[in-house]
C-alpha cells in the first residue's frame, strides 16, 4: 500500500514523545493551578489569624486602673461601702462598665487576710 501515508514508519518514537510532552505540560498547568489555590488559601487564612490576633491585643489593652486612694466607709466595725476611682490606662480607649453589677460588663472581687469573694455588687457614681 503505497500513497500519502508510505512516508510515516512504523515505530511510534516520535508520537510517544509528542505524548509525553503534552502529559508533561499538562501535570506542571495542574501543579501550578493548585499551588496558587493553596497559596491563596494560605494567605486568607494567615490574614483572618491576623485580623484575630489584632482585635485581641486591642481588647485586652483597653483596660482601667485605680487613679487615686481607696476610701473605705464602715458602720461601726463593718466595712459597707469602699470608693474607687478609676481612670483609663494611658492611650487607650474608652471602656463600657455598664451601670452596675447587674450589667455583667465589670466583674469586681474583694479579697483581704480573712476573706475572698469572686463577685461583690457594685454601683457607678459619677
Amino acid at each position: 500500500m503505497k500513497g500519502i501515508f508510505s512516508i510515516f514508519r512504523k515505530d511510534d518514537k516520535a508520537f510517544t514523545g509528542l505524548e509525553s510532552a503534552i502529559v508533561l505540560t499538562a501535570f506542571v498547568v495542574v501543579a501550578a493551578v493548585f499551588s496558587y489555590v493553596v497559596l491563596g488559601a494560605g494567605f486568607t487564612t494567615s490574614d483572618t489569624a491576623k485580623k484575630t490576633i489584632d482585635e485581641g491585643v486591642k481588647q485586652t489593652t483597653s483596660s482601667v486602673e485605680l487613679a487615686g486612694d481607696v476610701i473605705a466607709k464602715s458602720n461601726s466595725s463593718k466595712v459597707d461601702h469602699i470608693l474607687v476611682t478609676l481612670q483609663l490606662t494611658a492611650g487607650q480607649s474608652p471602656v463600657d462598665i455598664g451601670a452596675d453589677s447587674n450589667a455583667g460588663m465589670l466583674v469586681v472581687s474583694y479579697a483581704d487576710n480573712k476573706t475572698y469573694s469572686s463577685s461583690v455588687d457594685w454601683t457607678k457614681n459619677l
